[in-house]
């Protein structure tokens, strides 16, 4: 995985659990951030977190694990999903029309998030 480098109050910040990447945390600008990469987050060449890209006007990307040597992968991302889903059970299970069913960095995967309308998941 890349390894990018960020400024001592970003790690301070991811560290403390702010999911949001922007440009003003990092040392130095990326030359070609690929939307959807895995990258590490380092400071000082010390590991600070797993992210990803997902470039918009004022977003760079996500922290997913302030645990840099969490593997991205398949089971990472199911584990997210399923312990949301676990607690939004009550709520898909009463006759409700609008379910949030996964709320972004607040379910572990920052900038995605799944609704149910009436049946049509969005």
């Amino acid at each position: 995985m890349q390894e990018i480098e960020i400024t001592g109050a970003a790690a301070s910040k991811f560290e403390g659990g702010y999911p949001l990447i922007q440009a003003k945390d990092l040392v130095a600008p990326i030359t070609k951030p690929q939307v959807g990469d895995f990258v590490i987050l380092t400071n000082h060449g010390h590991p600070v977190a797993s992210a990803y890209l997902a470039t918009t006007e004022h977003k760079l990307g996500w922290v997913l694990s302030k645990n840099s040597q969490q593997t991205l992968d398949q089971q990472f991302f199911t584990r997210c999903f399923k312990r949301a889903f676990r607690k939004r059970q009550p709520v898909t299970a009463e006759e409700s029309t609008a379910v949030r069913l996964f709320n972004g960095s607040a379910d572990g995967v920052g900038g995605m998030t799944v609704d149910n309308f009436a049946g049509e998941v969005w």
